[in-house]
């Protein structure tokens, strides 16, 4: 399958997407297609940092992304989206972790914590452990603070959770890991399997 070139209002080249996602941009007026061939996309001005909004509510491709990202720690480019009906809290759908589970909390230690904006879980590393509230810092530069049974190990998420993966600065897109050293997600809707930063994953129960 071959990738869709994105160019700016000005003609420069600013990226690459899949052929659907490239259609769904023409579709919501965007941009426009450069010529006959659609291979290249041209956004008109000041559309080309817009998240795309998914068209077909059956399709399982991208996902509104309610709660702010970073490509990195250094510079931070938030993402807003309409909000999402959030999904009942993990103690609410499948009961409070086991207590070996909260057993293995600890302060410095990597865990994926709810957002309760979004109801998706997202990397961060533990800061202060109370015995009621669990503080973390997300790895996106955001601080929380979550009940004991609103967060898990690493290792349980990848086990328990349903994962979805950040396609560059088009938002999230549902997967399935296929490898967790190195992590290795294959993306749903078109089978496009890519290596991953454990920033670039959120979850959500299965």
């Amino acid at each position: 399958m071959n990738n869709i070139q994105l160019f700016n209002a000005d003609g420069v080249k600013i990226g690459e997407t899949f052929p659907r996602r490239a259609k769904q941009l023409v579709k919501q007026q965007r941009g426009v297609w450069t010529d006959w061939t659609e291979t290249a996309v041209r956004f008109y001005p000041g559309m080309e940092n817009m998240d795309v909004k998914d068209e077909d509510p059956t399709d399982n491709a991208p996902v509104p992304n309610a709660r702010p990202t970073v490509q990195s720690f250094v510079q931070s480019t938030p993402v807003m989206a309409q909000p999402v009906a959030s999904p009942p809290p993990m103690h609410q759908q499948q009961g409070h972790l086991p207590a070996e589970q909260e057993a293995q909390l600890h302060i410095n230690d990597l865990c994926f914590a709810l957002w309760q904006t979004d109801g998706m879980y997202y990397p961060a590393v533990i800061s202060d452990v109370t015995p009621l509230e669990v503080y973390v810092a997300y790895l996106d530069g955001t601080n929380g603070r979550v009940p004991h049974n609103e967060i898990c190990t690493v290792k349980y998420a990848f086990e328990n959770l349903k994962f979805q993966g950040r396609y560059g600065w088009l938002g999230f897109y549902n997967g399935r890991l296929l490898s967790t050293s190195p992590i290795v997600l294959m993306y749903d809707d078109d089978g496009i399997t890519e290596q991953k930063s454990l920033r670039d994953l959120r979850g959500s129960l299965r």
